[in-house]
């Protein structure tokens, strides 16, 4: 009743057609390419979130190296948004979810496949280029270390409750 008419009939069999879905499934996927196009979007939009959200961080970096500006642009940018994360979510599970992001973008853009969002491009670009001044990746690891502890630790002070004490402040500051 509900088969298609050539398994009715009996021309079609189903063994080829389950490897043929196999198949079609099991392609490769494509990884994602950044261009120097979405690079330079990437780096206007963090910029600019800069321009707007922590001028401060925006004067400083008109003194960083060039060599090292897409790295503090995208981690100015991340710090702005992690510390904005409190304000304007509506319910902390939603805050979870967002902090969950934020770690998967930052696992995907270290295993070289960057999310199409702004700061994960730039981070990535970052890493290309620290890893051909270095010509290695190992300092990468200790990088993307600091950057899941310094979600891990955002997350834990979502709630922006006043210190308990000076204890509490050094653990959170370090």
């Amino acid at each position: 009743m509900y088969l298609s008419r050539g398994l009715r009939h009996g021309t079609r069999r189903p063994v080829a057609r389950l490897q043929e879905l196999v198949s079609i499934s099991a392609a490769p996927k494509k990884r994602s390419i950044v261009t120097d196009a979405d690079v330079d979007k990437a780096r206007n939009y963090c910029v600019d979130q800069l321009r707007q959200g922590d001028y401060d961080a925006y004067l400083v970096r008109q003194f960083v190296p060039r060599s090292a500006q897409n790295a503090y642009d995208a981690l100015r940018t991340l710090n702005l948004e992690l510390a904005r994360l409190p304000e304007t979510v509506s319910n902390p599970t939603i805050g979870q979810f967002r902090m969950q992001f934020w770690r998967d973008t930052v696992n995907k853009t270290f295993a070289g496949n960057p999310p199409r969002e702004p700061i994960s491009i730039l981070l990535h670009q970052a890493i290309k280029d620290l890893a051909d001044m270095t010509g290695s990746s190992s300092s990468a690891s200790s990088i993307k270390f600091w950057l899941l502890r310094f979600i891990n630790t955002r997350e834990k002070y979502m709630d922006n409750r006043p210190f308990t004490s000076l204890t509490a402040l050094e653990d959170y500051a370090e």
